[in-house]
């Protein structure tokens, strides 16, 4: 069994390959590279295990979607959708702006490369997600509007929708032993001005982005606001 992890990137990734990892049916980890490099049509993964020799155990595929400044995109973006639409998908996200932040905050560290379009990059695998609503197969968690208490039980049964598992399969200590600042680096400027609902610091740190966001309001703000966002900064 397969669980497509594909998720915009500053969005949880890292929490979500940790929780998992505490789950009895974990498998194991591939990326979308080592999918690429054995086959040449995604749909072989729905029609036998190329990767995973117990049935009883679910394998992790994680993907980010493509910099969409790179040529490959569009290309590797279809790719993404396919297995999105074919494959038990997980998708975990945070409001775009807080990914954006995080990321600028993140190259400004060095510990990112720049990216010179972050935002469409986000803007793509959320549209993707736009046209998937609805699909069984396709499961959405909007990381920062979670109760962290609920957030095992809402996972187990995100799993059990998707049909990978019967039963929770964690280790109920994990929702008190996990600490929400792994792959943290602390929190910038324009957090704090994000906390504080002041979108004019982060207007003119990110004129450009927070401008994109906006322009793709129409489109992303009824998805959002169907998985429980409110008034976030960039609406219009």
């Amino acid at each position: 069994m397969y669980l497509l992890l594909a998720t915009p990137q500053h969005s949880g990734t890292t929490f979500m390959l940790e929780m998992l990892k505490y789950h009895r049916q974990y498998g194991g980890q591939i990326t979308m590279g080592d999918v690429r490099e054995k086959l040449t049509d995604m749909k072989l993964l729905l029609q036998e295990n190329n990767f995973l020799d117990d049935e009883d155990k679910f394998l992790v595929i994680h993907s980010h979607p493509p910099v969409a400044d790179q040529e490959a995109a569009p290309d590797r973006s279809a790719n993404l959708f396919t297995m999105m639409a074919l494959l038990p998908t997980l998708s975990t996200i945070r409001d775009p702006l807080l990914s954006l932040i995080s990321f600028d905050w993140r190259v400004k560290q060095g510990t990112s490369r720049p990216n010179l379009d972050f935002v469409g990059s986000l803007i793509m695998i959320f549209e993707d997600l736009v046209t998937l609503q609805g699909i069984d197969n396709v499961s959405v968690l909007p990381l920062d509007i979670l109760n962290p208490e609920d957030r095992v039980d809402i996972i187990s049964a995100s799993l059990c929708q998707l049909g990978l598992v019967s039963s929770s399969g964690f280790n109920r200590a994990i929702k008190y032993r996990w600490d929400d600042t792994i792959n943290s680096i602390g929190i910038s400027p324009l957090r704090e001005a994000y906390n504080n609902s002041d979108s004019e610091i982060i207007r003119s740190e990110l004129s450009h982005e927070f401008l994109q966001l906006q322009l793709a309001a129409p489109t992303l703000q009824p998805y959002l606001e169907s998985l429980g966002y409110k008034d976030l900064l960039w609406w219009n």
